[in-house]
C-alpha cells in the first residue's frame, strides 16, 4: 500500500499546524491515577481520585480498581468501587513470608498465604514453595519433594552459608562452601556475596571473583606471580600501599593511587 506525495505532504502540514493550547505548570507531586483536567482539558497539578465522587454505604469503603472496560484515556483505567469495609486486625504486624491471605471480600486476614494449602503430596514427601523467574516474569510455585530427616548436627552446628544438599535436596552435615572449586583469573580471589533481603526467600549466596586491589591499582606480586601479603611489620615497597580486600583476613600490596 502506497500513499501519494500530496497526501503525505497534507498530513505533515496538518501536523505542523496543530498546536497544543495547554500550558503545563511544573508539578512536584506524583499522581498514581493521573491529573485533574481543567475546562479546556488541560492537566493541572491536582491529583485525580477515582473515589472522590463515589458514594458508599456506612459499612462500605471505596477501593480503586483497574477498569475491565475498553477505555480511550489513561485516567479512565482506574475506577472506584464500593466493597465491605475491612476490619482492623492486630495480627497484620505478624510476619508472613508470602504475605497475609485475603477473605472473599478482599480483606486482609490474620492467616498467612500458604501456597501449599491445596497441594497433595505422597506419604514420604512434603510441599515446598520456591521462587522462580521465566522470561523476565517472577513468581512462586509449589512442588513435592522428599521429606528430609532432621539431623542432630543441624541444631548443634552453624554454617554461615547453610548446609550442603544431597541429590534429594536434603541438608547434610557438611557446610556449604560456595567458593569451593571456583578458579579465579590471575590476581583475583573468590568472594561470597550474600544478598540481604526484606522479604523471603532470599537469593542464595553467590561466589564471585574480584580483584585484590581497587580499580586502577596494580597488585604487587612475588615469585610465581603470587600476591604479596603485608602487615604492620612487613611493609610494602615504595609506590605500594597495604590494603585489605573485602572478605579477606590478609592484606596485600596494591599500587598507590595518586589523585
Amino acid at each position: 500500500m502506497y500513499l501519494s506525495a500530496a497526501l503525505i505532504v497534507g498530513l505533515c502540514a496538518s501536523g505542523l499546524a496543530t498546536r497544543d493550547p495547554c500550558e503545563y505548570p511544573p508539578c512536584d507531586v506524583f499522581c498514581p491515577y493521573g491529573h485533574v483536567t481543567d475546562q479546556l482539558g488541560c492537566k493541572t497539578c491536582a491529583c485525580l481520585d477515582p473515589c472522590a465522587n463515589k458514594s458508599c454505604g456506612s459499612e462500605e469503603e471505596c477501593e480503586v480498581q483497574i477498569s475491565t472496560q475498553c477505555v480511550e484515556e489513561p485516567w479512565e483505567w482506574f475506577i472506584g468501587n464500593c466493597r465491605p469495609k475491612c476490619p482492623v486486625n492486630d495480627c497484620i504486624s505478624d510476619y508472613c513470608p508470602y504475605g497475609n491471605a485475603r477473605d472473599e471480600n478482599g480483606c486482609v486476614t490474620c492467616e498467612c498465604v500458604n501456597h501449599c494449602k491445596n497441594q497433595t503430596c505422597g506419604p514420604d514427601q512434603t510441599c515446598i514453595t520456591e521462587h522462580f523467574c521465566s522470561h523476565a516474569v517472577c513468581g512462586m510455585r509449589v512442588k513435592c519433594t522428599k521429606r528430609c530427616e532432621d539431623l542432630p548436627c543441624h541444631s548443634t552446628e552453624f554454617c554461615e552459608y547453610g548446609f550442603e544438599l544431597d541429590r534429594d535436596n536434603c541438608a547434610t552435615c557438611n557446610c556449604n562452601q560456595p567458593c569451593q572449586g571456583v578458579v579465579c583469573p590471575l590476581n583475583q580471589y573468590c568472594f561470597v556475596s550474600t544478598i540481604y533481603c526484606v522479604t523471603l526467600p532470599c537469593p542464595p549466596p553467590t561466589a564471585i571473583c574480584q580483584s585484590f586491589c581497587p580499580e586502577g591499582s596494580a597488585l604487587f606480586t612475588g615469585a610465581y606471580d603470587s600476591p604479596v601479603k603485608c602487615t604492620n611489620s612487613r611493609i610494602c615497597p615504595k609506590g605500594y600501599t597495604c590494603r585489605n580486600a573485602t572478605g579477606l583476613s590478609d592484606s596485600h600490596c596494591c599500587e598507590t593511587i595518586t589523585a
